[in-house]
């Protein structure tokens, strides 16, 4: 073989790293290099495995790991020593403890070796995946804003990205504490109003609520009781009150369901928060700021959520303190290259959530 032939030996079986954000022919489907050293990928469904498997290897000389922060585990073991699992069923948003081990994981395995890869994907590649990139990112003080590495992200991948409002209030928790120390709080909640009537159904009674909250994946209250029956509301009446005494700390979900004319149970109304980020003793979520009634027309646009609290005060629990401290400093940046890509979506409405969540009437059964 000739030098010239053996030149072009070498260049044919060389890997070439794509661009970011430039779609390469061969890439699976929704598969976006976001920088040199992130990915996004699809959920490895057994019809992509094989291609994604092909292509990671060839692209990234099997240096990649894969954060799966999806519903469910990979339904085959093609690359199951390759993934680090972090499953939430449910959850919007994985806790916020736990998106510090994820980005302390990411941050590891980066700095370990210089070609190392870090892919991340959830269940579609949409809300989650995006979500928890775009807050890495703020994370490695790449941006200071979240919603300019989401923007960017949307750019380079010409995505149309639905984010749910407790992505976003999660994703804005990240970004606060890269800028200021949050203590733990405690908070008792003596009451949750609802300030406006959904019309839910068309006939009879506009909605049958219950309220549920749930704190590190358990239920701890109802206000559903199996031989009482539920009230009532008609679009004459204003607000509806649920009554409660509970004493809650960190990640919780509060979520109100319907129960229908045919006895079957749909979620309405979901929201997702932190109690470190309030120190306050009304808590209003508008509508704008819960999953559902964001953009559901049965909900008027004046609809809120009021958290009535007896107390809030800082707790003996440092917990969160001491994750976020030992997770981030000012030392943290990786060596990425920026990111690059097509033109920044200008119109926040293009990257605004206008779809309903996939698994929403499926929270937590």
């Amino acid at each position: 073989m000739n030098p010239a032939e053996k030149k072009k030996k070498l260049e044919d079986t060389k890997v070439v790293k794509a661009e970011p954000g430039i779609k390469q022919p061969d890439n699976p489907p929704e598969t976006f290099i976001v920088t040199p050293r992130l990915c996004l990928m699809p959920f490895p469904s057994p019809n992509l495995v094989e291609s994604l498997q092909s292509y990671f290897t060839r692209q990234f000389n099997n240096k990649f790991m894969i954060w799966n922060i999806s519903e469910y585990p990979h339904p085959t073991e093609s690359l199951t020593s390759q993934t680090l699992d972090f499953i939430f069923v449910g959850y919007p948003s994985p806790p916020l403890s736990v998106i510090f081990s994820i980005f302390s994981s990411i941050q590891c395995w980066l700095k370990s070796d210089p070609e190392n890869i870090a892919i991340m994907h959830c269940q579609t590649t949409k809300g989650r995946s995006y979500m928890m990139m775009a807050s890495f990112l703020v994370w490695t003080n790449e941006y200071n804003s979240v919603m300019d590495a989401f923007r960017k992200l949307c750019s380079i991948t010409q995505q149309r990205i639905d984010l749910l409002p407790s992505q976003v209030r999660y994703m804005k928790y990240v970004q606060e504490l890269t800028k200021n120390q949050i203590k733990s709080r405690k908070i008792r909640i003596s009451k949750i109003i609802l300030d406006g009537i959904p019309l839910i159904e068309q006939e009879g009674a506009s909605v049958r609520p219950y309220l549920q909250i749930f704190q590190n994946s358990e239920l701890v209250y109802t206000s559903y009781k199996k031989d009482t029956p539920l009230i009532s509301y008609y679009p004459s009446d204003i607000s509806i009150v649920f009554e409660l005494d509970l004493e809650i700390e960190g990640d919780v979900i509060i979520r109100c369901r319907h129960l229908g004319n045919d006895n079957k149970p749909i979620t309405i109304l979901r929201a997702m928060i932190h109690t470190a980020f309030y120190n306050e003793l009304i808590i209003r979520l508008h509508k704008s700021d819960l999953d559902g009634p964001f953009n559901d027309d049965r909900f008027s646009g004046t609809f809120n959520m009021d958290l009535v609290l007896a107390s809030n005060s800082e707790s003996e629990d440092d917990s969160l303190e001491q994750i976020v401290g030992f997770n981030h400093s000012k030392h943290n940046s990786i060596p990425f290259v920026d990111l690059i890509g097509s033109e920044e979506v200008k119109n926040d409405e293009k990257i605004s959530a206008k779809t309903k969540c996939e698994d929403f009437d499926d929270l937590f059964k």
